[in-house]
């Protein structure tokens, strides 16, 4: 994922529950990169 090599990894990514984020492929990058997974409307 792009955001991830010009950005680095997040200790934690926060999005919204759209279905471009509920899809398997994101999930599978962002839990494999290390980082926790928010998707809560407050933060973590």
């Amino acid at each position: 994922m792009p955001f991830l090599t010009r950005f680095g990894v997040a200790e934690i990514i926060n999005t919204v529950q759209g279905s471009q984020f509920m899809a398997q492929e994101f999930l599978d990058v962002v839990l494999n990169s290390g980082a926790i997974l928010s998707m809560g409307g407050r933060g973590a």
